[in-house]
């Protein structure tokens, strides 16, 4: 079984966890955009969701994650237009793999330990950002 999504907008990468002291103790949290996005991921999930057996959220997953960022001004020329281009700049591939996995944490499936293949890559693009997600469900998906 299968399902996919797509997440408009720019990818986020998750971002290292902050601290704040309050009083004598100190609190842990994650930073408002990357939380912002992995509520955002989680939400297109749960729309493509609707209506699944909910035995597949204990199943073993493979995830396949295209991440496509605007193309920069300095990049843009006519030699290029059009083309999806590698993305090799920050941020890392495995911080956005983790944003990805975040969001979909207790949505898509009960625990990320049951992803057990994950295909990721990241482009450049001239049309809007977003992120596409494929989610296959089982061993033999």
């Amino acid at each position: 079984m299968k399902i996919r999504f797509t997440v408009p907008g720019q990818p986020i990468a998750k971002s290292r966890p902050k601290f704040a002291r309050v009083g004598k103790f100190v609190k842990t949290y994650t930073p408002k955009q990357s939380l912002n996005f992995e509520q955002k991921v989680g939400y297109y999930a749960a729309q493509a969701l609707v209506g699944m057996d909910t035995q597949l959220l204990d199943m073993p997953v493979k995830i396949i994650v295209d991440f496509f960022f605007s193309r920069p001004k300095s990049r843009q020329r006519k030699k290029n237009a059009g083309l999806t281009l590698p993305r090799t700049v920050k941020p890392d591939i495995d911080n956005l793999a983790k944003s990805i996995l975040d969001g979909l944490n207790k949505v898509a499936f009960r625990d990320d330990a049951l992803v057990y293949c994950m295909d990721i890559a990241k482009f450049e693009v001239d049309e809007l950002p977003r992120t596409e997600v494929q989610i296959e469900y089982g061993i033999n998906a």
